[in-house]
């Protein structure tokens, strides 16, 4: 739903300056530590992805005034967003804790199972 017209955001190399909702922050245990990969939705729906070593204190349910460089888009390979894009970001500067958000269409629980299953098809590499 809230990504279902997900587009791609800025172009590869590009900075680019954004608002989004954290929708989650997920851990996953690699040979150089823990990486966490932060889903994030902008006002329009587009999904963006964040993986980092320090999620610099971001949290679900919040939103802020980012800004990254676009690392790559792509395709979410099969589940129930299969050819979703999403914006893959790096270098990621937290610009203002604007607080507390809701989202921009209405989520409930399959929206959060949707997006899990999203990043169940991440690879952990950076």
């Amino acid at each position: 739903r809230v990504s279902a017209s997900s587009s791609p955001i800025g172009s590869p190399g590009e900075r680019i300056e954004f608002v989004g909702r954290v929708r989650t922050v997920r851990e996953v245990e690699t040979a150089y530590g823990t990486l966490h990969m932060v889903a994030i939705s902008d006002p329009e729906g587009n999904l963006v992805l964040w993986k980092t070593g320090s999620p610099k204190g971001v949290k679900p349910g919040r939103a802020y005034a980012l800004k990254g460089t676009v690392k790559e888009h792509r395709r979410v390979p099969s589940g129930p967003f299969e050819g979703l894009v999403e914006t893959v970001v790096t270098r990621v500067a937290v610009q203002a804790d604007l607080g507390p958000a809701s989202a921009p269409t209405p989520r409930d629980e399959e929206d959060d199972d949707a997006l899990d299953a999203i990043l169940s098809f991440v690879s952990p590499g950076v």
